[in-house]
């Protein structure tokens, strides 16, 4: 993928500014076109929630001080978008 960090950090901080939680993080729902550009799809779980909510949600996982960092591999948390491919 072509630039893999700054496209997701780019999908969680529009879906936060939109306070949008996606609900279904998976490696399914993560498409890579020819070119190497990612994206989010399947938004039937989604739903809009007050910016406090969106803004604990969408909280960057530090990963050198993370303790279980595999946690974040099997977990729907957005950041383990970083880890599917």
């Amino acid at each position: 993928p072509i630039n893999y960090y700054n496209t997701v950090q780019c999908i969680i901080n529009n879906l936060r500014s939109m306070c949008i939680i996606h609900g279904d993080i998976k490696h399914t729902n993560i498409c890579i076109n020819n070119t190497g550009y990612i994206s989010l799809i399947d938004f039937e779980r989604s739903q809009i929630v007050e910016p406090q909510q969106a803004e604990k949600y969408y909280k960057e996982v530090d990963m050198y001080k993370e303790k279980h960092v595999w946690y974040l591999i099997v977990s729907k948390n957005p950041w383990s978008m970083l880890y599917m491919f």
